[in-house]
């Protein structure tokens, strides 16, 4: 009996991993997953903001942007559940999340053009936009208050801001701009009450420029149009077209650049234009006293006091004085001098701001220069009263008196009214002496004779006869000139026939017969001489024919 042949046994093997039959559905599966992880990434931050109205926002094309770049878009345009608003959600791009706190400003762009607003016009033909300042305060939040129109001044932008007070606004308003010079640097931010009757007017003064800003810089209304009269002449300053509904303008006095800016909040005045800005106080004040002999009653408070056309101080106090012992009158006038505007060269400004020791020994040399104090007018006799320190160049050097509540200034004699009347009197006295009316009464003959000589027959005559000269002269030159061509011709013939004659008396005298008359040679220069004068006649007639008639001109000196 034979055996049974053994059967094959499988024997099963576990593998850790699946088979490749599997590779295709975990790769797909492995794409699937990142795809999400990646879409729910940039899947961006959606926020909500709250408008009063949302009039041309559309949902998929109104973008959020940030600095001209796009930031988002619009996902969903709702009424907000009171319906009083209009809640706009825009999907945001996630590296601006962390920016979302309570003080991230949104505004729309284009809803409201303005004609003063170049990018709001531009907007409202490609769209409206929303505008987005990132906060950097305030605690995370996703649901914003938004603005219908731009900020006047965009959050986060460098500057300082600073408050104006005056008695009248003009033409500012809200949103009005702020020039240095002519160029734009800020603008105005609010308008309101101030204390009292006064306006206080808020401005922002952009970077760099608030660092131009200084204790004593200047501010005033800037109008569209500037006149000014000064110099004897009338001139005007038209203002860029962003002015036209005015604004703020401001300057520095080039002294005060050299001093720390003033700080963020600073106060100051706001003048009405320019010219009382700089008749305004400059600085710290120090006062003396003048002492004058003659009349200032009519000497306004606040009247300038000029050094040599430029103003330097103003006047605080006019008061009449007698003498009770010596019945001596006189006026005494208080002024405050402003040590900025002198310009000081050659010192360090006081610690403390206390000009008096600095301002008495600037002016001590100076009224030691023969400079005296006194009362001038613009124009002279009939202008408006000022006090002028000027060089008296008969009077001696002086010096500041003490003693009083001011130091006093040295001041010129009074100027005689009675004299000048005398001065005035003696010129009119010479203007009359002039023999004006027998002056009159010559010129008026003389121009009675010429107009009699002018309407003489005598004088028509002669201009007809000169004049009928003259054409029978034209004549003449008329019916010689065709003559003259075939006289020069002949003429130069015949000089032609003399140049022969000579060559052939040449040869003659080159032969034996050379020696036989010695006067010979000097009949042939003659005949070369002629020959040369009759050429030289023929080529000035071919050039003036009228020399024929009117022969030729008398050479000068």
């Amino acid at each position: 009996m034979s055996a049974e042949p053994t059967r094959p046994e499988a024997i099963p093997t576990r593998r850790r991993w699946p088979g490749l039959v599997w590779a295709l559905p975990l790769a797909a599966l492995i794409i699937v997953v990142y795809l999400a992880v990646q879409s729910f990434a940039e899947r961006g931050v959606d926020a909500v903001i709250s408008f009063d109205t949302a009039d041309g926002v559309k949902v998929g094309d109104t973008k959020v942007v940030y600095r001209g770049i796009d930031t988002g878009h619009v996902t969903k345009v709702v009424l907000s559940p009171d319906g009083k608003r209009v809640d706009v959600t825009v999907r945001l791009d996630p590296n601006v999340e962390r920016a979302l706190v309570a003080s991230t400003t949104f505004w729309l762009i284009g809803a409201k053009p303005e004609l003063t607003d170049i990018a709001s016009l531009k907007a409202a033909l490609a769209g409206v936009t929303i505008g987005m300042a990132p906060g950097v305060t305030g605690a995370p939040t996703r649901h914003f208050d938004g603005l219908d129109a731009p900020p006047i001044v965009v959050p986060g932008t460098p500057g300082s801001h600073f408050t104006l007070t005056g008695e009248q606004l003009g033409p500012i308003r809200v949103g009005s701009d702020v020039f240095y010079r002519g160029l734009d640097v800020g603008k105005v931010v609010s308008v309101a009450m101030a204390e009292g009757t006064r306006l206080g007017v808020g401005i922002f003064v952009q970077a760099p420029y608030d660092k131009l800003v200084h204790g004593d810089t200047s501010f005033w209304i800037a109008t569209p149009v500037s006149v000014s009269l000064s110099g004897g002449s009338v001139s005007a300053q038209l203002f860029p077209a962003a002015a036209l509904s005015g604004g703020v303008e401001f300057d520095t006095p080039r002294a005060d650049t050299q001093e720390p800016p003033s700080l963020d909040g600073s106060r100051f005045v706001l003048y009405a234009d320019k010219g009382e800005s700089l008749s305004a106080s400059q600085g710290p004040q120090v006062f003396y006293d003048i002492a004058l002999d003659e009349s200032a009653g009519n000497l306004a408070i606040g009247a300038p006091v000029d050094l040599g056309s430029y103003r330097i101080g103003s006047v605080k106090t006019v008061r009449l004085q007698l003498d009770a012992m010596t019945g001596v009158v006189d006026t005494r006038v208080v002024v405050a001098i402003e040590p900025r505007r002198l310009n000081l060269t050659g010192i360090t400004p006081p610690a403390d701001g206390n000009w008096q020791k600095i301002a008495d020994g600037a002016l001590n040399k100076l009224f030691g220069r023969h400079y005296r104090a006194g009362l001038s007018k613009s124009p002279p006799l009939i202008g408006t009263p000022f006090v002028e320190i000027d060089r008296v160049a008969s009077a001696g050097p002086a010096a500041l008196a003490y003693g009083g509540e001011h130091p006093r200034l040295p001041s010129r004699p009074a100027v005689d009214a009675g004299d000048v009347t005398d001065k005035l009197g003696a010129i009119v006295d010479k203007l009359n002496a002039i023999p004006l009316a027998e002056i009159g009464e010559n010129v008026r003959q003389a121009t009675g004779h010429l107009n009699k000589l002018l309407d003489s027959p005598e004088v028509a005559d002669s201009v007809k006869h000169l004049d009928s000269t003259l054409d029978q002269l034209d004549h003449m030159i008329g019916e010689v000139r065709p003559q003259v061509g075939p006289l020069v011709a002949n003429l130069n013939k015949a000089a032609d026939q003399l140049q022969q004659t000579a060559a052939s008396a040449n040869r003659v005298l080159g032969g034996e017969g050379a020696s036989q008359d010695a006067g010979l040679p000097d009949a042939i220069r003659q005949l070369t001489e002629a020959a040369r004068s009759i050429r030289s006649l023929t080529d000035y007639l071919g050039r003036h024919p009228e020399a024929i008639i009117r022969g030729k001109p008398k050479e000068g000196p």
